[in-house]
């Protein structure tokens, strides 16, 4: 499995979590979007945990 997948994702999420924190001025809009990107990168990991360990075999649905 390619690792560069993992990476690339996690800068897409970086880059959205670095956008939403420019248009929201709140500080609870800057809390959720670090909430929002550690479930999403959580899930991500969880997911391609399964795949490595052969539980899962259609890691996009």
């Amino acid at each position: 499995m390619d690792l560069k997948l993992f990476q690339t994702l996690g800068n897409s999420i970086q880059q959205i979590v670095d956008a939403i924190r420019q248009v929201g001025t709140s500080d609870k809009m800057a809390e959720l979007s670090v909430l929002f990107s550690i479930i999403i990168t959580l899930v991500i990991m969880y997911k391609g945990f399964e795949v490595l360990a052969g539980r899962s075999q259609s890691p996009i649905r």
